[in-house]
């Protein structure tokens, strides 16, 4: 199915929150933590448990001199937490992002910056704002999200509990 742009808002996403990595090692120290490949388009990863589960998954997009986290504001928290436990030496900081992320789609594309869902293109774009006049409707979204079959870890499957190849990390 399909949206057209006119059917579907732009959404402000109220339980999402920003932090950012950034430091001459942050793409290093990225790499060795992380399920996603660390490059200059946005990706979809996580931080596992030894056992390979999810502890946390967000979205990763390149900034200057690093990469923003995209992750559910209930987590931020702790993900930064758990990111400092394994900073040891590295040249990274970890700062929270004072942001607004909002999300559309339908017909077209998004607003400048925007980049395209990186799990599935039908899920729309993705966008960082300071501002925005967009609409909080996570009950819109959560239609969208179940009708394209997209699991989302916190309302879908608990933090802890399952693999990635559960939450369809792996199509």
């Amino acid at each position: 199915f399909s949206y057209r742009a006119t059917d579907m808002p732009t959404l402000r996403h109220d339980n999402r929150a920003t932090f950012a990595c950034t430091g001459e090692d942050a793409t290093q120290f990225l790499e060795n933590l992380v399920t996603c490949l660390i490059s200059e388009k946005p990706a979809f990863g996580a931080l596992l448990t030894p056992q390979g589960k999810i502890l946390f998954d967000f979205f990763l997009s390149p900034i200057e001199g690093g990469y923003r986290f995209d992750c559910a504001a209930e987590q931020r928290d702790d993900l930064i937490k758990r990111l400092t436990f394994y900073k040891l030496r590295a040249k990274v900081d970890l700062t929270q992002l004072d942001e607004i992320v909002v999300t559309g789609w339908g017909d077209g594309e998004g607003p400048e910056g925007a980049f395209n869902a990186p799990r599935l293109t039908a899920l729309g774009w993705r966008a960082y704002r300071s501002t925005t006049d967009a609409a909080a409707d996570d009950g819109t979204w959560l239609t969208h999200r179940i009708d394209l079959g997209v699991p989302e870890l916190g309302m879908d499957a608990e933090a802890g509990s399952v693999f990635p190849h559960d939450m369809s990390m792996d199509q």
